[in-house]
């Protein structure tokens, strides 16, 4: 008894001691902790001497055994015994049949008579204005019977008041005595759990957890707990409550009852790295991150999502990192958010990140056909691609340009078509604009061929135009079309008014023609043939020969096909086509060719000097 006494005084006192105020209502009063047997929790009859508890509908004599009320306190009653032993306390309630009107006095069990002590207060643990006078000392004044055994059968458990402790003692010693009458107990626990932190508190006085978890109500009231999480956490659920809404839990006590209050702990999400920053479109960037608890116990686990709004990616919790790669170039908030798992609250972070256009490369794959004819189409295909690490597909237009005549292709087509307005060697470029999101570029400069398929020139007769109008041939070979006068000596009785044209056309394919059309600036005589002057098969030597020809007002038209007549390697086709010729006009000269009567040389001669027979034989006819 005297080793369970000693713990109590111990364990007791020391918290009280330790938070001892300055000064008190009454003595060893805590008002740092709050109270749990409030005067207002209970109806104070002075007429006869009994407190009524809301809390628990338990009515109390306010006087211990051996003290009466005389209206205003508890006052000794010399005649009466003040301590009694366990059975004989058991007596008690009998014999105070018709105290205040009631005969159901009786000894409190444990639960009853606990519920009574004031846990801000010692010497006595009591709310001294509902129970005046209660003992306050030496031992063992302040040691109340219960009703309730302890284990073993000499042992019954008694409140401690100097400290509020229960303590079982032998039931053959003598202490303290207080009735009690009305209603049922029932204990309510409260407990918390879950990786946050809170208090749960109770609208009628006893809970406020922590530390004070556990509260005692007579049966049928209704209690209703509150749970308020700190600013590290959240209120989760309750567990075992019977009417829960939201972080209230209504109970109505039918039996001792046990809640569960569970909290969830805050996280904090953090981007603690992007690279690279600045970034470019298409490039993939590691983004690091961490998610840790605010406060409470636990690792969170499950996923972290970071995101710009168009393009994401996962990681979880424990890798701390993903990659993603920016399809736009511009300024970016990154956000990383944490969606919490079952036991930690989800949380985010922001970043800011930037995004710069990636480069490009243009490419000229190809320009057909190489070389072309001025005039003719030529489909010059190109490529845009995005340099490393950047990646994504380009859009936009690309031109292309020999920096007089151009093309423009829009992307995705990779081709464009180009005419060109004259001849000569060319240098392709490909230009990609660039777009939103990729830088512009140039291609190197690609060659390019382009042939002429007129030529003009003027031999003494006048501007002769010659067009290439039929066949394989692309064009003429620079430099080559000539207008010259005719090689010497001519074929017997033919002039050739014009002269004679010589040209080379050139990549007409294996076994190619060449079909011209040759304009003169006057029709052409009735007689006219087309003469050419080269080789033949049967003879290699350069001579003249008449080449079939069309010859129509001031046109003459004619087709040589590769190696064959009017070709200078005849039987031999090399993809090239030779030739000089010219419309012939038999008889007359030129006159009849141009339209204008003309002499020849020996025929000026001849009109010169028989004028001058004419002028000399004239003075002789007047002498």
């Amino acid at each position: 008894m005297k080793i369970s006494i000693l713990r109590g005084l111990v364990f007791g006192l020391l918290p009280a001691l330790l938070a001892w105020p300055i000064t008190a209502p009454w003595a060893g009063e805590n008002t740092a902790v709050p109270a749990t047997t409030p005067t207002d929790d209970f109806v104070l009859d002075d007429n006869n001497g009994t407190a009524y508890h809301k809390k628990t509908g338990l009515t109390w004599k306010r006087c211990h055994e051996g003290w009466d009320w005389n209206g205003s306190t508890c006052v000794d009653n010399s005649g009466m015994a003040d301590y009694y032993t366990w059975l004989a306390a058991l007596q008690r309630g009998p014999a105070n049949d018709g105290f205040a009107g009631f005969s159901d006095w009786r000894l409190p069990n444990s639960k009853e008579l606990r519920s009574i002590v004031e846990q801000r207060n010692w010497q006595p643990a009591i709310n001294a204005t509902v129970f005046p006078n209660t003992p306050t000392g030496p031992h063992p004044q302040f040691i109340f019977w219960s009703a309730s055994p302890a284990l073993g059968p000499d042992h019954a458990w008694s409140v401690y008041f100097l400290s509020g402790d229960v303590v079982a003692l032998g039931k053959s010693d003598s202490y303290a005595v207080r009735l009690v009458r009305g209603g049922q107990y029932a204990s309510l626990s409260v407990a918390r759990a879950g990786s946050g932190n809170g208090v749960v508190t109770s609208d009628l006085p006893g809970i406020d957890c922590d530390p004070y978890c556990q509260g005692s109500y007579a049966e049928a009231m209704r209690v209703v707990l509150t749970a308020t999480p700190d600013a590290s956490s959240t209120f989760g659920d309750w567990t075992n409550c019977p009417s829960a809404s939201g972080n209230r839990c209504a109970v109505t006590m039918s039996a001792d009852a046990s809640v569960i209050a569970n909290f969830t702990a805050n996280t904090i999400t953090a981007i603690t790295s992007d690279s690279p920053d600045p970034s470019v479109v298409g490039e993939a960037v590691t983004v690091n991150f961490t998610v840790t608890a605010v406060a409470g116990v636990g690792t969170p686990t499950g996923d972290v999502t970071v995101s710009d709004g168009a393009v994401s990616c996962m990681g979880t919790v424990a890798a701390g990192t993903c990659n993603l790669a920016f399809t736009s170039a511009g300024a970016k908030t990154l956000t990383a958010t944490y969606g919490g798992d079952a036991n930690f609250n989800g949380s985010s972070d922001i970043e800011d990140h930037t995004v710069n256009k990636a480069n490009t490369t243009t490419t000229i794959t190809s320009d057909d056909p190489d070389p072309s004819a001025v005039g003719g189409v030529v489909a010059v295909n190109y490529t845009v691609a995005v340099v490393a690490p950047g990646a994504g597909t380009p859009t936009g237009n690309v031109t292309v340009s020999d920096g007089t005549d151009s093309c423009t292709g829009t992307l995705p087509a990779t081709s464009c078509h180009l005419i060109f307005t004259s001849p000569g060697a060319k240098t392709l470029t490909a230009t990609y604009a660039g777009d939103t999101n990729f830088n512009t570029s140039t291609s190197a400069g690609a060659p390019h061929k382009v042939l002429a398929r007129t030529a003009q020139g003027d031999a003494g007769g006048g501007t002769v135009t010659a067009a290439i109008t039929g066949g394989t041939c692309i064009g003429f070979a620079t430099g080559t079309p000539s207008f010259i006068a005719a090689p010497t000596p001519l074929p017997p009785g033919i002039t050739f008014p014009y002269g004679v044209f010589g040209f080379t056309a050139t990549f007409c394919g294996q076994n190619g023609t060449v079909t011209l059309t040759l304009t003169y600036p006057n029709p052409l005589p009735a007689g006219t043939q087309y003469w050419k002057y080269g080789p033949t098969a049967d003879n290699a030597t350069p001579h003249w020969y008449v080449l079939p020809a069309t010859i129509t007002g001031d046109t003459a038209t004619f087709t040589i096909a590769d190696g064959g007549l009017g070709d200078d390697t005849p039987g031999a086709p090399d993809g090239v086509i030779v030739d000089q010729g010219g419309p012939g006009v038999p008889g007359g000269g030129a006159g009849d060719a141009m339209g204008i009567p003309t002499l020849s040389v020996w025929g000026l001669l001849l009109f010169s000097g028989l004028l001058g027979l004419l002028g000399f034989r004239r003075p002789r006819r007047h002498a």
